[in-house]
């Protein structure tokens, strides 16, 4: 890769993107690569395991200082402008800082939506920050809320998902209405960039039921053209099955 990073992943949903950010990051530094983790949103602050270098500095020329050197020690580095205490959370830089992190890494992750730890959920009007120079745009959904009734255990703001599809709070959410929840105008691929490339990832596919419901709705949305990505974060061996159009292929 050159100086400058080629490739700028922005993760939006729910259902594991923290998790999904940081194995990222430790798949790509295994491969020698110079990678950056962060946020646009805030992120619960990281333990040592995740990530060996945490920088806390608010936006200038220092951040850029201390992200470069970091780098060239330690190869992957998690940035934030600093604490809230409040909520035990880092609060993380605006969408322009990227441009100039992005000078600095091979890769920049970027965790750039909240969903309070629920695994499907609807983007306010103010949701997500996502910055123009994104090139890989990741919608994140957990296969624990598939065939779960739309409310606010299981989706994050479920008053606005029943809004955009046309349905009422209770009802079950079947692999097709979160396909749609997913492709809706203002549903979870609102905000991408155009030119973009776009993957959905399944996440928590760790039961034969989760499986079988992941597969419905990866058939769902790769009959319309997306890419999907079944898997488990939390696992060494994290991905399951790949669909691209409709075709699939399991990873042993």
């Amino acid at each position: 890769s050159s100086a400058a990073s080629d490739v700028y992943k922005r993760q939006v949903g729910g259902g594991g993107k923290t998790t999904l950010m940081f194995s990222l990051a430790r798949e790509l530094q295994r491969r020698g690569a110079r990678v950056i983790t962060t946020t646009t949103t805030k992120i619960f602050e990281p333990p040592p395991w995740q990530t060996p270098c945490l920088i806390l500095q608010e936006e200038g020329e220092e951040l850029l200082r201390r992200v470069e050197e970091g780098l060239k020690r330690w190869g992957h580095v998690t940035v934030a402008r600093g604490r809230l205490p409040a909520e035990g959370k880092l609060r993380g830089i605006g969408a322009a800082m990227v441009g100039q992190l992005e000078k600095l890494a091979d890769y920049v992750i970027v965790e750039a939506d909240g969903s309070k730890g629920r695994p499907l959920k609807a983007p306010a009007p103010h949701e997500p920050v996502v910055p123009g120079t994104t090139t890989l745009f990741v919608v994140v959904v957990g296969a624990d809320g598939l065939g779960r009734p739309l409310s606010e255990e299981w989706v994050f703001r479920s008053e606005l998902a029943a809004r955009l599809l046309g349905a009422k709070e209770g009802d079950l959410l079947p692999s097709d209405a979160v396909a749609e929840l997913i492709l809706h105008p203002q549903g979870l691929m609102k905000g991408r960039p155009p030119g973009a490339r776009a993957l959905v990832f399944v996440n928590k596919v760790e039961t034969p039921d989760r499986l079988k419901g992941a597969r419905e709705l990866a058939g769902d949305l790769s009959s319309r053209g997306m890419k999907v990505v079944l898997g488990r974060a939390f696992f060494n061996r994290g991905v399951v099955e790949v669909f691209e159009g409709a075709t699939s292929g399991r990873l042993r």
